[in-house]
């Protein structure tokens, strides 16, 4: 019963992280109500970082040093460093990871996860919410904090995921292929 107990807290937790934590914002020119940052704030947030750049044509691009001007985005390709440019018409989102909150994040979850694994264990052993007699305390917080681990390296290994889309706007720029 025990090792079925730690295989269902294992597969509970990694579950939940296939789909990961992300958090999506949406970009304008300027600063309106209704989107999260204008350009010149997203590229503060760009500024080191290594991103992925979704195209509407559904290519990706691993890039750095990406940077928004008017409307169009210019990043340097990791993988052949060539400099690009493209019309943000072009572009789906921008996507960041951060891993130090993905590790946060599959911490607590693992520990929610292992705790509701062990309540509904114990209930359908004893036909109510009651913990194994025979079971210490330190079994089970010692069953938690496995969950724990393993939910924060798994989300240390996925990330948290920032998805920035961009608001579409009526102008066009003359860069609509890429370059």
């Amino acid at each position: 019963m025990k090792h079925q107990f730690y295989v269902i807290i294992i597969f509970f937790t990694l579950s939940i992280f296939l789909f990961g934590c992300s958090s999506k914002s949406l970009v304008s020119r300027m600063s309106l109500l209704n989107t999260d940052y204008n350009y010149q704030e997203m590229n503060k947030e760009l500024v080191g970082e290594d991103v992925k750049i979704e195209m509407k044509d559904g290519n990706e691009i691993s890039a750095t040093d990406v940077k928004i001007v008017n409307d169009s985005l210019s990043w340097t390709d990791e993988d052949t460093e060539k400099k690009s440019k493209t019309s943000l018409e072009l572009i789906d989102k921008i996507v960041m990871k951060n891993h130090s909150i993905g590790g946060l994040e599959g911490f607590g979850f693992g520990l929610v996860g292992g705790a509701g694994i062990t309540v509904l264990t114990t209930k359908a052993s004893y036909g109510k919410f009651a913990l194994d007699p025979s079971s210490s305390y330190s079994e089970i917080f010692l069953s938690w904090g496995i969950a724990g681990i393993i939910g924060g390296t798994t989300g240390l290994f996925i990330g948290h995921k920032y998805k920035y889309e961009f608001q579409s706007t009526e102008q066009s720029d003359s860069l609509k292929k890429r370059k």
